[in-house]
């Protein structure tokens, strides 16, 4: 049997439940280990083992202690699972060295799945970031399996190329919505986010403020994190921004089909986002909407290049001039060009990648 664990809910994770698609297609037994970092009325599913403890999502240095704890849950949940586990597949650092460590002790299979540069994406540095990317690496490149999000992943971690142990599986939608029709009203343009509530570095913040005060204009949200509270403030101040609460990734990708743009900005302030390779760059070309999103990222060289949307400077005032300058013909430009690269470049990618190339790893693994 195949245990994922990750620290937070599978609920929230798309990405994995592309893995959970393909094993239950392949007729492969598994497991999930996570973490429900509040008291609300989750239900874990029966293939699910779910820690309780409160940690907000971004939370750095003050959810330490609770990370120590999550650990040790962790690591005695996987021994008293040990004679059923035969791999352990584990994402992102918080959780991969206590799965490693279990994995050599009792010679299970270990596939390491880097979503993010653990010390990029929580600004650690100096000589505590520098211990904690040998220990990332020296997981990675030691692990049966290394998985990144995207092809450039490798350089951010130190590595001159790809080793064979590694491979890269893109954030590609496993589920194939038809694109629907653009909605033909423009009265009020809409805008929609799905996804995690950043307080900082999406410019979700700077765009709340612009848009609250432009009628012609509509925002969208669903999703949960830190700006949750500041996403309320706004809903109850201005008629034009709507939160949608927590929504999974069907339901999500529906609501972002009822949008004219799409947003996803990846601000500068945080280094991995030069490497970022976000589910919603892919979305946008399946669902066949322009993407707002950041100048100088891996996504807004990709809606550059191929006019699938509009990268920008980071900050309120560059929001405000692209608002000014959107109109009916540009969104419906942007949203063509979008689903014609989704058709040419990716439109059967979780096939060729997760049900093929993933199953075939996972397979070898388990003989």
């Amino acid at each position: 049997m195949i245990f994922f664990v990750r620290s937070c809910l599978a609920s929230y994770d798309s990405r994995i439940h592309k893995y959970f698609q393909c094993l239950q297609n392949a007729g492969l037994s598994f497991k999930f280990v996570g973490w429900r970092r509040g008291d609300d009325n989750y239900s874990p599913q029966n293939d699910e083992i779910i820690y309780l403890l409160n940690g907000r999502l971004g939370g750095g240095w003050r959810n330490l202690y609770s990370l120590i704890k999550w650990n040790f849950f962790l690591f005695f949940t996987l021994v008293s699972h040990r004679k059923e586990i035969k791999i352990v597949h584990v994402v992102d650092l918080d959780s991969a060295f206590v799965c490693n460590v279990f994995c050599r002790i009792f010679r299970k299979k270990i596939i390491f799945d880097i979503y993010d540069k653990y010390t990029a994406v929580r600004n650690i540095s100096g000589i505590v970031g520098r211990i904690v990317d040998s220990i990332e690496l020296s997981i990675a490149k030691s692990a049966d399996l290394t998985i990144l999000a995207g092809l450039t992943r490798y350089r951010q971690l130190g590595l001159d190329k790809l080793p064979s142990n590694f491979i890269v599986l893109e954030n590609v939608p496993a589920t194939q919505i038809a694109k629907e029709m653009m909605p033909q009203s423009f009265d009020k343009i809409r805008l929609g986010y799905f996804g995690v509530l950043e307080p900082y570095h999406r410019g979700l913040e700077d765009l709340m403020s612009v848009v609250s005060v432009n009628p012609d204009f509509e925002l969208h949200v669903a999703g949960y994190g830190g700006l949750l509270d500041e996403v309320n403030k706004y809903v109850k101040s201005s008629s034009n921004i709507h939160y949608h609460g927590i929504l999974n990734s069907k339901n999500g990708l529906k609501l972002m089909s009822e949008m004219h743009v799409i947003i996803g900005m990846y601000y500068l302030s945080v280094p991995n986002h030069y490497y970022a390779s976000p589910n919603k760059y892919y979305e946008h070309l399946m669902l066949g909407r322009g993407l707002l999103t950041t100048r100088g990222t891996s996504p807004g060289e990709g809606v550059r290049e191929n006019g699938t949307g509009w990268a920008i400077a980071e900050g309120q005032e560059s929001i405000s001039v692209w608002l000014k300058q959107l109109n009916p013909d540009s969104i419906n430009a942007a949203g063509e060009a979008a689903h014609a690269v989704w058709v040419r470049q990716y439109i059967d990618y979780f096939q060729k990648s997760y049900n093929e190339l993933y199953l075939v790893k996972v397979r070898s693994m388990l003989a």
